[in-house]
C-alpha cells in the first residue's frame, strides 16, 4: 500500500519531543518530508538522528526556532522551500502551559504565554496561506489546540489561547475554502509530556496557585484515560492526507471522553 504523504512536505513546530515528535515521525514514516522546529538546536539534533536511524521513506531536518519569533517563522519555510520546494502541511504544534489563574498572573506572563500559543501560530499560518495561495495546488493546516480551549478550565492565558487558535482555524478555513486549503484543529486531552510534568512541577512550586487549585482544573481526570501522543498523531496524519480531503473547520477532540458531557 502506497505511503499516505509520498511526496509532500511539512513543517511541525515543536517537533523535538511530545505530541510534536509523534507527528514528525508518523509523517516521515508514511513518506513525507518534514522540517521540525524547537528552540533548542542539540535536542532538535538527536531527534532528527533518532528518526532517521529507522530508515523511514521520508526525509527530516531540524531547524532551531523559537515559535513567538516571526523572524524565525520566515527562516523555517525559507529553509523548507530552498530544500524541497514547497510546504504542503503546516502543523502548528508548539506551545507552553501554565495554570495560573487571571487574578494572580502578571502581564509578563500573559504576554509570553500569548505570544507562543496564539500570536506564533499565526505567523506560520499566514506564511502558510500566502504560500499555498502562491502555488494554487493547496494544503492542509493543522493547529493542536487543547481540549482545554473547548471546556475553558485551566490557566485563563493558557485556555484563552487555545480557543482562540480554534477561532483562527476556523476563520482560515472560510478564507482557503474556495482553494482547496483546508484549516483544522486538535484538541488533545491530557497527554503525558515532558511539558506536561514541567506544568505540575512549576505549578506545585509556586505559592500563588496551591495543587488543590490544579487537581480542580482535571475535575474529570481519571489517568486510565490519559491519550497516547501516537493518537493525537494519527489525528494529525488524517488531516494532513486525502483521507480529509473534504474536512476543514474542525475542532477534532482526542481525549478519550475525558471532558465528554454527562
Amino acid at each position: 500500500m502506497k505511503a499516505l504523504l509520498t511526496g509532500r512536505t511539512a513543517i511541525v513546530t515543536g517537533g523535538s519531543m511530545g505530541i510534536g515528535k509523534a507527528i514528525a515521525e508518523m509523517f516521515v514514516q508514511e513518506g513525507a518530508n518534514v522540517i521540525i522546529t524547537a528552540r533548542r538546536k542539540n535536542i532538535i539534533d538527536e531527534t532528527v538522528a533518532e528518526i532517521e536511524a529507522k530508515g523511514y521513506e521520508g526525509k527530516i531536518i531540524g531547524v532551531a526556532a523559537d515559535s513567538a519569533v516571526e523572524a524565525d517563522a520566515e527562516n523555517v519555510f525559507k529553509t523548507a522551500i530552498d530544500t524541497f520546494g514547497k510546504v504542503d502541511v503546516m502543523v502548528n504544534n508548539a506551545g507552553i502551559s501554565n495554570r495560573f489563574a487571571l487574578d494572580v498572573m502578571t502581564n509578563d506572563e500573559w504576554d509570553s504565554l500569548i505570544n507562543v500559543n496564539l500570536t506564533g501560530p499565526m505567523y506560520y499560518i499566514r506564511l502558510a496561506l500566502k504560500h499555498m495561495l502562491e502555488r494554487g495546488e493547496g494544503g492542509s493546516i493543522i493547529t493542536v489546540s487543547s481540549a482545554m480551549g473547548v471546556r475553558c478550565a485551566g490557566g485563563a492565558a493558557y485556555v484563552t489561547s487555545k480557543a482562540g487558535i480554534i477561532g483562527l482555524t476556523k476563520n482560515i478555513a472560510f478564507r482557503g475554502v474556495d482553494h482547496k486549503i483546508r484549516a483544522n484543529t486538535i484538541c488533545p486531552g491530557h497527554v503525558e509530556t515532558p511539558m506536561a510534568q514541567a506544568v505540575r512541577d512549576q505549578m506545585g512550586a509556586d505559592p500563588r496557585l496551591p495543587m488543590s487549585q490544579i487537581t480542580n482544573n482535571y475535575v474529570y481526570r481519571k489517568p486510565e484515560l490519559d491519550v497516547d501522543a501516537d493518537q493525537i498523531a494519527y489525528a494529525a496524519l488524517y488531516l494532513a492526507s486525502d483521507m480529509s480531503r473534504h474536512v476543514t473547520g474542525q475542532t477534532i477532540t482526542v481525549d478519550n471522553g475525558m471532558f465528554m458531557p454527562f
